[in-house]
Order: C-alpha cells, then sequence, then structure tokens
C-alpha cells in the first residue's frame, strides 16, 4: 500500500509532494527488509524453492514428454506435492485464502507451448553462445506460467546456467531476488522478459526500467513475445529493446485449425458409426476478436455408415484455453447441455460445437414473445444458479482486481468527488459489499447479451440456447461475480427495454423464490454499462484507427437506470394533482447534476420535487434536452409534462399529446443548419433532436464535447442573417435553436394544454414558481410569482434579479421548495420521507456525499462508518 500511497503523494505540488514520496518508498524499503527476514518469511522462501523445482519439472515434462510420462515418474511428482500441500498449515490464514489468479496466456489466449518453442529457437539463432548466464523473468501472473516452460525449452537447447524470477510490476524485489539480479548483470549474463502479447506495453515498459536500475543494460533485456498483429505491431516504447517476436499468423493455433486436423479431430469425437466425409472452412464466418479466443466454422458432411445416410451440418471450433482451463467448458457442458448448442467435445484447447442457424439468432425481443422469452431466460439464469453452485463469493477476497463489487463502488464513490479513495477505504467498499452480498454464490455465465441467445423458428415450443456460455465468468478482462442476478442485470442492460427487464427480474423472482431489491439492480445495471464504456476504451487501444464513436449512449443509459430506481422508491404510486399551481423545474444544473459522473437526482432532490406533489402543487420540467428525455423522466418522477428543446416543443404526459412551437418554415430552416453541420468534418449531431439541433465533437477517447468558436463561427458564416439561428453553448454539445423561442412561452403554451376545460383556474400568471441556472430559463424565470436559481447559477442569471440562493444543485433547489412550502421537504406528516429498507438508507446515505462540501465528504464518509451503516 505504501507504494500507492508514494505514486500519489508524488503529484501533489509543490516539491514537498516528491520529498513526501521518497520518504514513503523509505519506509516501504525498510518493513520490507525487516519482513524479510521473520522466521515464518524465511520459512515461506524455503518452501517456495522447492515449489519451483516441482514447477520445473513439471515444465520439463510438458517440452520433453509431450506424450506422457511412466506411472513410476507421475507417482514421484504426486508425492512431491503431497509433501508440499502438506505444509501449508504452517502459513498464515490470510496467504491461503488468497486467490490464485488465472493466466491470460492459457486461459484466455490461445497460446500454446508450441508457440514457446518457436521463439526460443529464433533466439537460439541470435545468441548461439550456450555458456551465457540467462534469466527468464516472468511477469505475473501469466510469467509463472510461461517463464518455466521457456526456461525448460532454453536447457533443452543446450544453454546451461538458465534462472527463473517472477516480477509484479510496482511490487518491490526482496533482497534475494535483488541478489540474483546484480549477479546477472555483474556475470553480463541476459534478461528475457516472458509475458502475454502486450497492448499498451506499459507494463513490460515498467519491467524493463526496473531491471536497467539493477544495472542491467537495454541491450541486455531481450523481450520473448507473441504478437496479436504483425511485427511492426510491438509498442513503440517496446522498440528500444532487442526481442524475439512471433506474429500473430505464425501461431501453432492456426495448423490446429486447418481443415485436414479439424477433420482428423472431429473423427475421434464422434460416435463410432458416424464418419466425417468432409470438412470445408467458411473464411467469411471467420471470427477473431480483439485479445481473445480465436473461432471459425465449418460446412461438414457427415455419413451414418450403419444405414449410408449422409447430411451436412455446421460446426463451430473455438479456443477455450489449454489443459485444466479448457476443462471448464466441458464442465459447464455437463451440467447445463439442455439449454446449449450439442458440444462434440474438446481437443487440445479447442471445443467442437454445434453451429447454430443464424436466422435464430435474437437481435430484438417482440411484445409478443416478452413474457415468454423473459421466463425461458430466468429459467436458465436459476438453473445455472443450482448447477454450479459454489461454496463461497471468492470475489469479496479480491479488493485489488477487477470485481463487480469493486466497479460498483468505484462508481458511487464519485459522490465523494476527490475524497473518493479515502471515502472506499472509509466506508463505501464495506458497504457496497453489504449491498451486493451474494446468498447463493455460483459460477455465472458473464456473457448474456441477447445476440447470444438463439431460438428454433421451426419448434412450435418456445426453445431457447445460449451460446458463449463458459468463457466470460473468468474472462482476461471481464469482472469477477458469482451473483446470478448479475447476469439477469447484463440481459436487461443489453436488451435496454424497462418492461422487459422488469419481466425478467419478476420471473426470476418467481423462479427462484427470492427477491432482487433496488439497489442490487442499480448497481449491477451501472457496473455492466460502465464495463461497456471500459471494453470500449480498451478496444480503441487496440484498434487503428481507433473507434471514435461509442457503442451506446453510457451517460443516457446510466441516467436511465437512476431514474428508474428513484421511481420505485420514492415516486411510485405518486399522483399528480392537475388542479395544483404549476412549478418549472430545470433539469440540468438544477433538478438534476453530474457529480456521477452522468445526469441524476439526489437524495435531498428527490425529497423536494417528491414534496412538491404531495402538497398538491403540479411539477413540470422545463429543459434544453430533447423530448423523449422529458418524457423518460416524467414517467420516471410522476409529472405531468414539461417543456423540451428549449421551449421549442411541449408534452402532455397524462394524454401523451406532443405540441411544437415551430412553423414549417422554422423546420425548413433547421433542416438546412442539420445539413450545414454534417458538412464540416469532425462534427457529429444528436438524432434524438427534432426541434432544435444539438452538435458536439469526440474527444480522442470518445467523449462528446462542445463545438470551438471557431467551428460556430463556421456555422454562422455559411447561414443567412434572416434564418435567425441561435446557439448556446454547453461543454459536451452546442444546441441551435429557432431565435424568439424560448422555455417561456412553451410554458404558457404547456400550462394551458394542462389547465384545458379549466379556465375558472386561469390567473394572471401560469407558473407559481420556476427555480433555473442560466440564461435560457430567465423567460421562465420572469413569468413566475417567485423564482429562484440556486449558487451555481450563471452572470446573466444572478444579475436578473432572481432570488439566488446560497446552495448549489439540488440543495438550493431543496432550499427554494421549502420556501415556498414554508418547511424544508419531508419535514411534515404529508410530505414525510418513506419507510426505507436498511438496503436502500445504505446507499442513499452514500449518494447524499454529493451534497456536502470537500471536508463534509470525509465526516460523511466517517458518519457512514458509524452511524449510517447498519451493522452486518
Amino acid at each position: 500500500r505504501l507504494g500507492k500511497v508514494a505514486k500519489h503523494l508524488s503529484r501533489i505540488q509543490p516539491s514537498w509532494g516528491s520529498f513526501a514520496s521518497s520518504v514513503a518508498l523509505w519506509i516501504r524499503s525498510m518493513i520490507l527488509f525487516g519482513y524479510s527476514n521473520w522466521t515464518h518469511i524465511r520459512q515461506l522462501f524455503r518452501w517456495q524453492i522447492e515449489l519451483e523445482k516441482l514447477v520445473q519439472e513439471l515444465a520439463e515434462i510438458v517440452v520433453l514428454h509431450p506424450g506422457g510420462i511412466s506411472s513410476s515418474v507421475s507417482g514421484q511428482l504426486a508425492a512431491s506435492g503431497k509433501l508440499l500441500t502438506a505444509q501449508l498449515g504452517d502459513f498464515h490464514q490470510d496467504l491461503l485464502r488468497e486467490v490464485v489468479r488465472l493466466p491470460s496466456c492459457f486461459r484466455s489466449f490461445d497460446e500454446e507451448p508450441e508457440d514457446l518453442k518457436r521463439i526460443v529457437d529464433g533466439f537460439a539463432d541470435r545468441w548461439p553462445d550456450r555458456q551465457t548466464p540467462l534469466m527468464v523473468i516472468g511477469v505475473r501472473t501469466s510469467g509463472n506460467y510461461l517463464g518455466p516452460l521457456y526456461a525448460a525449452l532454453l536447457r533443452d537447447q543446450g544453454y546451461h546456467n538458465v534462472k527463473f524470477l517472477s516480477i509484479r510490476p510496482g511490487r518491490q524485489l526482496f533482497y534475494s531476488e535483488k541478489s540474483e539480479l546484480k549477479t546477472l548483470s555483474q556475470m553480463r549474463g541476459l534478461a528475457l522478459i516472458a509475458d502475454d502479447p502486450p497492448s499498451t506495453g506499459d507494463t513490460l515498459a515498467q519491467v524493463g526500467e526496473e531491471l536497467k536500475r539493477s544495472n542491467i543494460p537495454a541491450s541486455s533485456i531481450i523481450l520473448l513475445l507473441q504478437l496479436f498483429g504483425s511485427r511492426d505491431t510491438l509498442p513503440a516504447q517496446l522498440q528500444g529493446y532487442p526481442s524475439i517476436l512471433l506474429p500473430w499468423d505464425d501461431w501453432k493455433i492456426h495448423e490446429r485449425l486447418v481443415p485436414s486436423v479439424v477433420q482428423m479431430d472431429l473423427s475421434c469425437l464422434m460416435h463410432p458409426t458416424i464418419s466425417v466425409a468432409r470438412v470445408e472452412r467458411l473464411p467469411h464466418l471467420d471470427l477473431q476478436l480483439a485479445r481473445q479466443h480465436i473461432q471459425a466454422v465449418y460446412q461438414v458432411r457427415l455419413v451414418d455408415r450403419s444405414s449410408n445416410h449422409s447430411w451436412e451440418q455446421r460446426v463451430r471450433v473455438r479456443g477455450v484455453g489449454m489443459g485444466y482451463f479448457g476443462g471448464h467448458s466441458l464442465a459447464v457442458t455437463q451440467r447445463m447441455g439442455e439449454f446449449l448448442p450439442k458440444v462434440y467435445g474438446l481437443v487440445s484447447g479447442l471445443l467442437y460445437q454445434l453451429e447454430l442457424p443464424q436466422e435464430g439468432r435474437l437481435n430484438s425481443i417482440e411484445p409478443e414473445n416478452e413474457a415468454a422469452l423473459a421466463k425461458e431466460m430466468a429459467t436458465y439464469v436459476v438453473a445455472r444458479n443450482r448447477a454450479l453452485a459454489m461454496m463461497e463469493d471468492t470475489s469479496l477476497q479480491l479488493p485489488d482486481r477487477l470485481t463487480a463489487w469493486s466497479a460498483a463502488s468505484e462508481i458511487v464513490s464519485q459522490a465523494f468527488g476527490r475524497a473518493r479513495r479515502l471515502a472506499r477505504i472509509i466506508a463505501v467498499d464495506a458497504s457496497i459489499k453489504r449491498l451486493l452480498q451474494v446468498p447463493n454464490p455460483s459460477v455465472i455465465d458473464g456473457s448474456m447479451a441477447l445476440t447470444n441467445w438463439f431460438t428454433d423458428n421451426r419448434s412450435e415450443k418456445l426453445s431457447l440456447k445460449k451460446l458463449d456460455f463458459d468463457e466470460k465468468a473468468f474472462g482476461n478482462f471481464e469482472l469477477f461475480c458469482y451473483d446470478p442476478v448479475f447476469d439477469l442485470a447484463d440481459l436487461a442492460v443489453s436488451c435496454r427495454e424497462n418492461n422487459f427487464a422488469e419481466l425478467l427480474r419478476r420471473a426470476y423472482e418467481n423462479l427462484s423464490g427470492g427477491s432482487i431489491s433496488p439497489e442490487r439492480w442499480l448497481l449491477y445495471h451501472w457496473v455492466h454499462l460502465w464495463n461497456l464504456q471500459r471494453i470500449h476504451e480498451l478496444v480503441n487501444q487496440w484498434k487503428k484507427p481507433p473507434i471514435s464513436s461509442e457503442p451506446l449512449d453510457v451517460q443516457k443509459a446510466l441516467a436511465q437506470s437512476m431514474q428508474n430506481y428513484y421511481s420505485e422508491i420514492f415516486f411510485k404510486g405518486l399522483v399528480p394533482n392537475k388542479y395544483g399551481a404549476i412549478c418549472a423545474i430545470d433539469i440540468d444544473g438544477v433538478l438534476e447534476t453530474y457529480q456521477l459522473g452522468f445526469p441524476s437526482l439526489s437524495p435531498t432532490g428527490a425529497m423536494a420535487l417528491r414534496a412538491l406533489t404531495l402538497h398538491g402543487f403540479l411539477p413540470v420540467l422545463a429543459t434544453g434536452r430533447s423530448l423523449d428525455e422529458v418524457r423518460e423522466r416524467c414517467v420516471a418522477y410522476n409529472l405531468s409534462g414539461g417543456v423540451a428543446e428549449y421551449g421549442s416543443v411541449i408534452y402532455n404526459h397524462e394524454t401523451g399529446a406532443v405540441r411544437s412551437l415551430l412553423s414549417c418554415e422554422d423546420r425548413t430552416r433547421l433542416d438546412f443548419l442539420g445539413a450545414v453541420l454534417a458538412g464540416i468534418e469532425g462534427v457529429y449531431l444528436d438524432q434524438e433532436y427534432h426541434y432544435s439541433v444539438r452538435a458536439y465533437r469526440l474527444s480522442p477517447a470518445g467523449h462528446r464535447q462542445g463545438l470551438s468558436r471557431e467551428m460556430v463561427e463556421v456555422v454562422f458564416s455559411r447561414l443567412e442573417p434572416s434564418m435567425r439561428i441561435q446557439a448556446i453553448q454547453g461543454e459536451s454539445q452546442t444546441d441551435f435553436i429557432i431565435a424568439g423561442v424560448n422555455k417561456g412561452n412553451g410554458l404558457r403554451l404547456l400550462a394551458a394544454e394542462l389547465r384545458a376545460g379549466f379556465e375558472s383556474m386561469e390567473e394572471k400568471q401560469p407558473l407559481a414558481f420556476a427555480i433555473g441556472d442560466s440564461a435560457s430559463d430567465l423567460p421562465m424565470l420572469r413569468m413566475a410569482e417567485r423564482s429562484f436559481a440556486p449558487s451555481n447559477a450563471d452572470m446573466k442569471v444572478r444579475s436578473s434579479g432572481v432570488s439566488i440562493l446560497k446552495q448549489p444543485g439540488q440543495l438550493g433547489m431543496a432550499k427554494a421548495v421549502a420556501q415556498l412550502l414554508g418547511h424544508p421537504p419531508g419535514d411534515c406528516p404529508i410530505c414525510r420521507s418513506p419507510s426505507f429498507s436498511t438496503e436502500t438508507q445504505i446507499l442513499l446515505g452514500i449518494l447524499a456525499a454529493q451534497e456536502k462540501g470537500k471536508l463534509g465528504k470525509i465526516g460523511h464518509a466517517l458518519w457512514l462508518r458509524t452511524v449510517g451503516m447498519p451493522s452486518h
């Protein structure tokens, strides 16, 4: 931990941050020096030496005896293993509970020992002196598996002095390990770095720097690497080191996918009476995903020798992992076969299975099939949970790994701003673990997207088959989780339909006999959406050129999931008073803020909005957001309607009526403007805006940005002044509207729409209350009897005479509502807070940190730890 502390201290300005970082590293070195001399640590080192001897024996068997070994040798190895495991009871229990990391090399990639042999052959050609001391540096975790094999292959090549050392970048070496590197440097030996195919090369570069600090020159540091591309795809920061590279086209796996080899392997897997007459590879269906297993599809002709009957079928062959790791796929198949495509068997890390017809793939869900599909999919999740049950949720023991609970904690801790890391340590991690504790853990699917489901259209009865059922739960960059609800949320996110998501949730609850709390459902939605963005950014690192746009609008999807959550716990069953006085509320910066990284209510904002409705007022929205976004919030918050796109269109939620304030000529002007913007390189248009034009740029990471001043000037230079177009600049977009259209005009029309049939209730001013924070809100603020602006309001609003509150965002809104009601929201029997479950109290307690000041956030985290977080 001190290493991470030192890293953060080094970023502090002025220079005392660097000094503090050096002190932390010195303390760390002293602790490790003393730690390595403790008696039980020395005992552990001695045990590890014996373990390495056994591992090296096993590696030599893989290299020298691939066909197998005699029973006597096998018995000796088993005895050595038993002797080592018998000593485990002497070690600390924390060590024994450590969860082993799976290597990407033989689990998630299609690397084979033969590939390593080809690299060693290349090394031997360039460095033929067999007397040169060699040390294979395995970069953990994959290096722990690759390194011993490389060492065995080098000895088989005749190198006399070969050692192995594993390194995890950022973890300081023990004294004995430093001594070995020092000896290697003095003997002018070579350090051979072994690791997975690099993506960015950052990890390998860090290892190279550590070796150079041990006085090993760069010319003596050799990279032994496979690549997922050609030789020129080696990251630039690694090209200064000598290297032996195996490009993707030279991997052994390609020889295993030749039709003649597939025919031979498939023949061994078929029933004795079935022969494989012909195998043809279908190149247009080949699938190679970035840094994952290879797949290929074959047209196969089978013949039943007993009847001489022949038929054609397609077979998918895909990598699943070598040895024990690939065996996981067969284990899942044996227990879940009725839900999966037929599996013929496993041969040397390749799984042979029936290819399902593409016309059966689910790309969307028809309304008439929603209930039946939800039940079938939930049945699969429940059956898997029972068939692949685990004794415990080991993801809870992985604080430094990418787990579902840690991803959820990272997301919600954004409420604490810059104090989020400290807040996680103090309270948030423990709170999220509590919320996501799994009553019945199991090995989940991890790849539940809708497109991984197939239906048999030829059957009268609905029959589903699940593809990609075995790899993602323990993939090289997937999230670790043992909760079946995590799978269910994955499917709900991929469908993006609230109705189907609720059908899934209810079907699962009925079948399993349990319930899914709103907090668990929300957090898992967030994690899946966050993971989509993370994978998108990872793929961007591998793609040349990178993908500039997101697979979906993650921010919007996150916001919708939050709306659904607040709807369930705050606004369910709330009925607006259509006779009440109208209150107009802006969304961005007032009702919703971005402190979580996407627009969302806070608990305080939700209480204030709820209090208005309960006290008989009629809240409506007035925003620059699109009509669809206003409609979604009306559904979630039980509102009567709203004004969208700066007053260009109004929406009556009770009747579903939509009315535009634009003329035909205005629409023509906007269409022309859209064409102008579309013709400017690097400018994108949001297709959800139909009554205004929302334009944006993309950052190198693919995030939205507003147009530059120069771009806006170019746009207006191509428009006639008579077109009366107005630009409204935002951080993540630039909006263009028809001049003269504003929220005030929209609200007058909306008020008339809502008051239709109640003329006797007309007042001089249609609004009793309004709150906004930007210049575009001024028309509605001026027409309200009581108008307010939070402290984050812009200068035009602050100088307009509107009542400026001392609090920002939702806190300001709550204060304004308090002045209207005569008491704080929730502080009377009419609008008091609903009765919340313990889980809801925990999550709302975390989210409430958004409304605290800088020091208040740390105090709030301490409060959560002691008072606000119920005991386990």
